[in-house]
């Protein structure tokens, strides 16, 4: 599928805000509100939008959890544990510690 300009700015914002109105939606890309629902109905149809997610503050909603994880890497060479280092500390949610 093509997507053209109304398409992309579609998908900005529902990436921005998925619980927006399409009311909203259609005056913040510049569509009617009817061409609009119908552009996302064929987004969500053809599955360029694959689903509607929240994502969840978990300490706000009270979630908090430690976990401890044995990671064994292969090769064991100092290049997988750099990579592997690098790529973990990417997550601000991971504490990595070496043993």
């Amino acid at each position: 599928m093509i997507l053209d300009n109304n398409d992309k700015a579609i998908l900005r914002e529902l990436q921005e805000d998925a619980s927006i109105s399409n009311l909203n939606l259609s005056k913040k890309i510049g569509l009617s509100p009817s061409a609009c629902l119908a552009r996302t109905k064929t987004l969500v149809e053809t599955g360029v939008i694959k689903k509607f997610t929240t994502i969840v503050d978990e300490k706000k909603h009270g979630i908090e959890v430690t976990a401890l994880a044995l990671i064994n890497l292969s090769p064991l060479k100092r290049e997988t544990i750099h990579s592997f280092l690098e790529d973990i500390h990417k997550y601000p949610q991971v504490n990595c510690r070496a043993i």
